[in-house]
Formats: C-alpha cells, sequence, structure tokens
C-alpha cells in the first residue's frame, strides 16, 4: 500500500487518459455541433439576444456560463446572453397549474422586454422550460436523451457530461468571439 500522494498521482494519471480518450468525441459530431453555434451566432451578431434556461440538473451550467461570458475582466465586448430569471420559470409553473398550455401569453411578455430573442436551452426536454424555447426559432438547443431536429444531443448518463458541457461552452465562447472579430467567415 501507498502513499497518498502515490495514490492522487495514479488518479490524476487515470483521469487524464480517460479524459484523452474522450477528446474526440464532439469531432465526430461537429456538424450538428456547428449548425446551432452558427444559427445561434447569426442570431446574436444580428442584434439579437439569447436567453439562457436549464432544468433544474444544470442549474450549476447555467450560473457557471453567465459568471463567464460577460464577465468584465475578459476584455472583450460584452454578449446579450441573460438567464432566463426564476420570474419567468414561476409564470410557467402558475400558467401549467391553471391548465393552460400555449405559451402565447408567455411570449407576449418576452416580446415586450426583448426586440429579437431566441433561447439557449441546456437539458432534458421534460422541463416546462424545454417546451417554451423549442417552440421558438433561432435558439440553441444542447438536449439531454432526446433527438429534436435543430437540437445537439447528450447522454444525461454519460460519465463525462459535464467535461462535454464545458467545452461545447468554451468551443461556442471561442466561436462567437471569433465571428465579432472576423477570424473566419460566418457564411461558411
Amino acid at each position: 500500500m501507498g502513499s497518498i500522494n502515490d495514490w492522487i498521482l495514479n488518479a490524476i494519471r487515470n483521469q487524464v487518459q480517460a479524459i484523452g480518450m474522450q477528446s474526440g468525441w464532439l469531432e465526430v459530431d461537429r456538424i450538428r455541433f456547428t449548425q446551432g453555434v452558427q444559427r445561434s451566432i447569426k442570431h446574436i451578431v444580428n442584434a439579437g439576444t439569447l436567453l439562457l434556461c436549464t432544468d433544474d440538473s444544470l442549474k450549476w451550467f447555467r450560473n457557471y456560463i453567465l459568471s463567464k461570458i460577460n464577465n468584465a475582466s475578459n476584455d472583450r465586448p460584452f454578449i446579450p446572453i441573460y438567464g432566463l430569471e426564476s420570474s419567468l420559470t414561476n409564470l410557467i409553473s402558475a400558467r401549467d397549474a391553471m391548465g393552460k398550455k400555449d405559451n402565447d401569453d408567455l411570449y407576449d411578455l418576452l416580446d415586450m422586454s426583448y426586440t429579437n430573442y431566441a433561447f439557449w436551452y441546456i437539458g432534458k426536454a421534460s422541463n416546462p422550460n424545454a417546451n417554451l424555447a423549442l417552440n421558438k426559432e433561432n435558439g440553441l438547443f444542447w438536449m439531454l436523451d432526446a433527438e429534436y431536429e435543430f437540437a445537439f444531443t447528450l447522454d444525461s448518463k454519460d460519465e463525462f457530461l459535464d467535461f462535454k458541457l464545458l467545452q461545447m461552452f468554451d468551443l461556442f465562447q471561442q466561436a462567437l468571439f471569433g465571428a465579432i472579430y472576423s477570424n473566419y467567415h460566418l457564411n461558411d
């Protein structure tokens, strides 16, 4: 039996090897991933707003994105990406409790608040936010365990899900600022 130092060293090496084996996962699905990213970047570049919402299990990721995307220390332009506030989520719950199933009243409220918005939804389709988001075009959808035409699908039971989400956000952020700084042609 070795020391904790030896154990940590082995754990680090095993972790690096496991992540290394997973590092090419997005290359296989990059076309589907790129389509959603490109659509949402075009929306933002054309004076659009993204409203970020997640299911309950991914609130940590929502908070992470919001803390990073417009961090003043980044020394770059601010981006119109906002979290879908809990008050709107409460309105969805209240509407559902009254037996209303359409989102027209919520879209009217959002239309008054934002001139050109789309959703960035991350999570399972069973969440009320998913229904609201998936019925609006130009969005960015990272769905768990469900296939949708304009969504990128992930497996909620994947042991590397958090790593993959962080990698996807990093690539989205790089692509967004690459477009803003004209590092590539957005229409390609």
